[in-house]
């Protein structure tokens, strides 16, 4: 009687231990696919696109720029609808072809006009509608829309920025007036 009692409670104590043993197998199963679903957030490449004045006033720029942490691939940007005409975009490549890669932080700015020529008959700043493509180095394909409109730029002061040409410029016009200045004073 006590061997069955034993047998009975061998069974037991082993469907028990099989049954954890499932458990604990099915929750790794589980942490190993959050730890892929990490892994791939972590490094998934994000294409944005926005309008930016860069570094010269009244100058629109159009600027793609990978914020993510992983690297793009085969980055198409197509144009659903502006309200002006931007011929000259037609002429950069990647609104034809594709960017093959972008690495993370890695922005292009591509000189849209100076703002008075972009300004249309009522007064309006660009504003445009574009779609990017694009893949991960996994092979996962994102799109996104981007609505980009210029006229927050309406009405803005700006500071002339003076940069490193600006002071060549300065300089060399200084060394004329000295050259004049020792001309006159040898004369």
């Amino acid at each position: 009687m006590a061997s069955i009692i034993s047998d009975y409670l061998l069974v037991l104590i082993t469907l028990l231990y099989s049954v954890f043993t499932w458990q604990m197998l099915k929750a790794n199963k589980e942490m190993v696919k959050e730890s892929q679903r990490n892994r791939e957030v972590e490094y998934k490449p994000e294409v944005i696109l926005y309008f930016d004045e860069g570094h010269v006033t009244n100058v629109l720029n159009l600027v793609v720029k990978n914020i993510g942490r992983g690297i793009t691939e085969d980055v198409r940007i197509k144009k659903i609808s502006s309200n002006i005409p931007l011929d000259n975009l037609s002429e950069v490549n990647f609104f034809n072809k594709s960017i093959r890669m972008l690495a993370p932080q890695q922005k292009i700015e591509v000189f849209v006009g100076m703002f008075p020529e972009l300004i249309d008959e009522n007064g309006n700043f660009p504003t445009m509608e574009l779609e990017v493509e694009y893949r991960d180095k996994f092979g996962k394909t994102y799109i996104d829309n981007y609505v980009l409109d210029s006229n927050m730029y309406k009405g803005i002061r700006q500071i002339v920025k003076k940069s490193t040409h600006d002071i060549a410029k300065e300089m060399k016009e200084l060394n004329k007036n000295i050259i004049k200045i020792h001309r006159s004073i040898n004369d």
